[in-house]
């Protein structure tokens, strides 16, 4: 089983939701800007060990990617020469910009999901993702910082 998380951009009312959560939150945090559907394709492809396997750019758009170091599966029955990928990704949503209301999800491993949008905060600025069982925001400052979120 894994969650699924949405991605939103920071905003005034994303940044008084965590410090209302007693989150440690810079004093200074800029907006964040919801990345175009090229800049979030640009960010996938530039993190290392992982190949893009779904591209899908038109609205809604649909990539994935997975790692390029395998491991192997434990299969019932055993079969010879099982592996799959170490680590999986699948973003979708929409970023249209004429579209009513943008949505990025998140959809794998979660030290990937917080890679990619380290990656993403050099364009888009601060970012905040949350996991769709709990709703409690992690907060991504910046590509050399860790999340911040609850405990």
């Amino acid at each position: 089983m894994s969650i699924n998380y949405i991605a939103l951009p920071v905003d005034d009312e994303i940044r008084c939701w965590g410090r209302e959560l007693g989150l440690a939150l810079p004093s200074e945090l800029p907006a964040g800007r919801y990345p175009s559907t090229p800049e979030l394709l640009d960010a996938m492809e530039s993190l290392a060990g992982h190949e893009i396997t779904n591209r899908k750019l038109d609205d809604p758009f649909n990539l994935a990617m997975e790692s390029l170091e395998r491991v192997p599966v434990d299969a019932m029955p055993p079969f010879p020469n099982t592996d799959a990928a170490a680590s999986l990704l699948t973003v979708s949503g929409h970023l249209d910009p004429d579209a009513p209301r943008k949505l990025i999800s998140l959809h794998g491993d979660y030290d990937l999901i917080v890679r990619l949008l380290q990656q993403l905060t050099s364009t888009c600025g601060p970012l905040c993702f949350c996991a769709d069982c709990d709703g409690q925001p992690i907060f991504v400052i910046s590509a050399e910082s860790e999340p911040i979120g609850p405990v």
